[in-house]
């Protein structure tokens, strides 16, 4: 059921999660697991994050009822309280459980034509939780919406990409955007380098997932992920660290500006770059010069 190679705490939540979905009520007759303990990535500090489907969500009253009588001994703290959808956290075995419950209708709006419209970060999580969800009540809605994320078609892949190239070809034209890093990288101003660098990451690693074809996590999953991603910068994980962390500046403006000259350059057989790759190189040699003239 689990992915190969899962960790054993996985294994271990796994049969947690099992347990409760057998004293699961009969009205929620499509039940997944999804987040950590579905992808096997599960840890010493990892939940376990349960949806259940049916045709009407009980009132939230009914579901703490519902979660006493499954064996549920913790105080329900409840997170979300919609008609057709709910989000209870609670305690069994001494874990702690998402619960979320949704009717078949609410999830079919929330999917319905989603793939006309994805191309933005709000719409990550539920491309990325489906593939992965493990079905422990299956149904035909469970099978049509992990069958729904089972490819990555070329239209999302160009609506991430070609936004990120756009903003990069605005900021090539906006001397102050583009060389404003390296002065503030001489200037060693941290506060501001910080929440650049934050900014910069973002869509170059949205850029490397999408020409991949891998629907991109949530962020503290990174790192998870990459090993699947095959046309990639060399040592992706530890130069994108670099960036956020090196103790230099400049060292770290630098960095950053090679993984996208190099993440541009994977990408220039399908897509119109030659001009940002040239740009963001003279940028570069133009940055790293300006140590000289001070």
């Amino acid at each position: 059921m689990l992915p190969a190679h899962s960790t054993t705490i996985s294994h271990q939540l796994a049969q947690i999660a099992r347990k409760i979905v057998r004293q699961a009520p009969p009205i929620a007759s499509e039940i997944i697991l999804e987040g950590s303990v579905a992808r096997g990535l599960a840890d010493q500090f990892s939940d376990i994050e349960l949806q259940f489907f049916s045709e009407y969500v009980p009132s939230t009253a009914e579901i703490i009822t519902l979660m006493k009588v499954m064996g549920f001994r913790g105080e329900p703290l409840i997170r979300l309280n919609e008609s057709n959808h709910k989000l209870i956290d609670n305690e069994y075995d001494h874990v702690r459980i998402e619960l979320g419950w949704r009717s078949f209708a609410y999830e079919t709006q929330q999917l319905d034509g989603i793939m006309d419209r994805i191309g933005g970060s709000q719409f990550i999580n539920e491309a990325y939780k489906w593939p992965d969800a493990i079905p422990l009540r299956d149904g035909q809605h469970i099978m049509q919406w992990k069958a729904l994320f089972s490819h990555y078609p070329d239209t999302i892949r160009n609506r991430y990409i070609q936004p990120v190239l756009e903003d990069w070809r605005a900021a090539l034209n906006d001397p102050i955007d583009t060389l404003g890093r390296w002065k503030d990288a001489y200037r060693h101003a941290w506060f501001y380098l910080l929440k650049t660098h934050w900014i910069d990451v973002l869509p170059l690693l949205r850029i490397i997932f999408a020409y991949n074809r891998v629907w991109e996590p949530v962020a503290k999953w990174w790192h998870a992920v990459e090993p699947k991603l095959i046309y990639k910068p060399e040592n992706f994980v530890e130069r994108v660290n670099d960036v956020l962390n090196n103790p230099d500046p400049v060292a770290r403006v630098d960095q950053f500006s090679r993984l996208q000259i190099e993440t541009l350059q994977i990408i220039k057989d399908e897509f119109e770059v030659h001009d940002l790759i040239e740009g963001y190189k003279a940028v570069r040699e133009y940055g790293l010069k300006m140590s000289i003239k001070r």
